[in-house]
């Protein structure tokens, strides 16, 4: 009897204890958010109250535990608490860490089948006293039987199984499989579920996932690099259409800043210069938007800078690109005209500087238009661009004498034919220079000593500078 009261009110203590507590946790899961909190709620609502209900039929009660009653209270017990169990470790694991973009479906399927074979082996097992010997030795007949029927679909879930281990993909990737593209949206036990761009939906069976070439653009890292092929007119400088198309990479929403955007020159085909443009965005499943915005803005800023996008065309000439000729002739005599007046040639000696021999040169951004050691003869004036004069250390490190702009001289001295530069030139930008050869240069000079003064003053200028930058160096080693 005295058994029997401590067990009362142990009930009477522990139920309402056990129902408060977790009628707290329920509300604090429900503030925030908690799709469990159900599951705890069934806890509280059904599995407490019938595990009290067992506690005093089997104490209190007439009824032992050998009883029906008492085992029917106890298999709803377990019954329902496997319920509660697997509701709340799917959302502890599952939920709070955000992870069911990295579990697949599959492995919540295969957890609840195992739990719900396990609870039904303990309760009949324990609970009803059966002997499931026979059971095991029926199911391991049936289990060939069924292994040979099911052959693809035992094949589906183990090859689902290895694809999971392996993690090539994950829910949320952008893949490619077997020709077919799309974003992963459900890995279960029989195959892979792609959301396409166009929102359709492709089911692949596991077995043809695992036999066929993944491609997955969302790893190892998110962003994603697109390259594009695009064609502009040969009359076009080539730095000139690079620096025009990363302006446009810079200017179009959602490609990256970093890494940078690059521009190459490809091939020169038929009809245009081909560049391959590379740049990054931040999501693979965007680079259609992305690559519409960039082809349109594109379009806009070619005509902008007057830059030709070219079709592929034949050209038959008959005769002689007279206009083109003459283009390049009057660009040659505008900036002979200017190069003659920086020199201030007096007009009876210009038609020297006009002789065959005199040349527009073009350079690009980052060529060397004198180099180091080299017999450049004649004299080099810029006529647009910048460059910089470089000289070399003591020790051989470049470094730099001045920035020439337009209407500067180039060479470090006027050459003789017996020595050489010990400074090189180089565009920092696409430049055009006007070559005088050595012997106009001589001819020049003869007609008009001034020019050989007024050279020679800014080359002596540059020598100091030159033994400056070298005693510096000298004196730092």
């Amino acid at each position: 009897m005295g058994g029997s009261v401590v067990s009362l009110v142990a009930v009477l203590l522990l139920f309402p204890v056990a129902v408060v507590v977790l009628g707290e946790i329920i509300i604090r899961l429900k503030v925030e958010g908690r799709d469990y909190a159900k599951s705890v709620s069934l806890a509280r609502n059904v599995v407490v109250p019938l595990l009290a209900i067992y506690f005093l039929v089997t104490r209190l009660g007439n009824f032992g535990g050998d009883h029906d009653l008492s085992k029917l209270v106890l298999t709803a017990v377990i019954i329902v608490g496997l319920a509660a169990v697997m509701g709340i470790i799917n959302g502890v694991l599952f939920e709070t860490s955000n992870s069911t973009q990295k579990v697949p479906k599959l492995f919540l399927d295969l957890g609840r089948i195992l739990v719900i074979v396990v609870g039904i082996g303990f309760t009949l097992s324990y609970v009803w006293g059966k002997d499931l010997s026979s059971l095991a030795t029926a199911l391991g007949v049936s289990s060939i039987v069924l292994g040979l029927a099911l052959q693809d679909t035992l094949g589906n879930l183990f090859n689902g199984i290895t694809l999971i281990n392996e993690r090539p993909f994950q829910v949320g990737d952008f893949i490619e499989v077997d020709g077919h593209a799309g974003r992963v949206v459900e890995v279960n036990w029989r195959a892979v579920r792609l959301l396409t761009r166009e929102r359709d939906l492709i089911v692949l069976p596991h077995i043809k996932v695992s036999q066929s070439a993944i491609m997955n653009h969302s790893q190892p890292e998110v962003h994603w690099a697109q390259k594009l092929m695009l064609g502009f007119s040969y009359d076009h400088a080539p730095n000139f259409v690079k620096r025009v198309m990363l302006e446009v990479c810079e200017a179009t929403p959602g490609i990256m800043a970093f890494p940078e955007p690059e521009v190459k020159v490809d091939d020169f085909a038929d009809s245009a210069v081909v560049y391959e443009i590379e740049y990054y965005i931040e999501n693979y499943g965007l680079h259609e938007d992305v690559k519409n915005d960039f082809m349109t803005r594109v379009w806009y800023a070619a005509k902008r800078n007057g830059i030709d996008i070219p079709y592929p065309q034949v050209n038959i000439h008959q005769e002689p690109q007279l206009e083109k000729q003459a283009d390049e002739d009057n660009a040659r005599s505008r900036h002979l005209d200017f190069a003659i007046k920086m020199l201030n040639i007096p007009e009876d000696v210009e038609h020297i500087a006009d002789e065959k021999g005199v040349e527009l040169l073009s350079y690009g951004e980052g060529e060397n238009i004198i180099n180091y050691n080299i017999n450049n003869t004649g004299l080099y004036l810029l006529v647009s661009g910048e460059v910089q004069l470089l000289t070399r250390s003591a020790a051989g490190v470049p470094k730099m004498i001045s920035e020439l702009h337009r209407g500067d001289f180039i060479n470090q001295i006027l050459q003789t034919g017996s020595r050489k530069n010990i400074v090189a030139a180089k565009a920092t930008e696409d430049s055009e220079v006007i070559y005088f050869p050595q012997e106009i240069v001589r001819r020049l000079v003869n007609r008009y000593p001034q020019l050989a003064h007024r050279t020679e003053e800014i080359m002596v200028s540059r020598r100091q500078q030159i033994k400056k930058i070298k005693a510096v160096t000298e004196n730092q080693n």
